[in-house]
């Protein structure tokens, strides 16, 4: 995706359809498996998603649109995978969710999705790769305020994919429904029969 323009972040929340949850994910690491798997069973759950690429129509301003989603949902969850910070577009949205968190206006519950969090806080491997290049083609003050973000998701409650067994998949989608179930709803019930 190309670069954001910062003229078009949007002052006031849209007046749209309420988005409960907001997906982020780097769509060529989640985005046709996990993310669009996790997406499916939100819906089914009656827990309205935001996921980019079934809720933007053709010739929509992405950034508009994206950055409006983000501010008018009341729980976002940043899907942090390998690739997550080679994208611009998902580092500018992790910075956006963890500022309107500390206005309070939503809460953020990270998925460490096959990577340590000691390797994002830390930049290691490929987020330190990544860093690298941002560094060197953009700059000092926005770099610091996507390492400082990427720091800061470290520290949030969320979910490591490791933590399930086998890497079962399915275990941990349901954990992840019922707790945003939980948190939206004061409910636990999983899917509506």
């Amino acid at each position: 995706m190309s670069s954001i323009d910062n003229n078009e972040v949007p002052t006031k929340k849209p007046k749209a359809k309420v988005c409960e949850v907001f997906l982020s994910f780097r769509g060529k690491d989640t985005g046709e498996g996990f993310t669009s798997y996790l997406y499916t069973i939100l819906e089914d759950a009656g827990i309205h998603v935001f996921k980019e690429d079934n809720d933007l129509r053709d010739g929509e301003q992405i950034g508009l649109k994206l950055l409006g989603s983000i501010m008018q949902s009341k729980i976002a969850i940043p899907i942090i995978s390998e690739n997550y910070a080679s994208s611009q577009w998902c580092l500018h949205e992790l910075t956006l969710m963890l500022n309107c968190m500390r206005s309070g206006d939503q809460k953020v519950f990270p998925i460490f999705y096959k990577v340590e969090v000691w390797q994002v806080r830390n930049l290691g491997g490929r987020y330190g790769d990544a860093f690298n290049k941002w560094k060197n083609n953009l700059g000092g003050k926005v770099v610091e305020e996507w390492k400082e973000a990427l720091r800061a998701v470290c520290s949030l409650r969320g979910w490591k994919s490791q933590n399930y067994e086998n890497g079962y998949e399915g275990a941990l989608v349901k954990t992840i429904v019922e707790e945003i179930r939980s948190e939206l709803y004061g409910t636990s019930q999983l899917i509506k029969e």
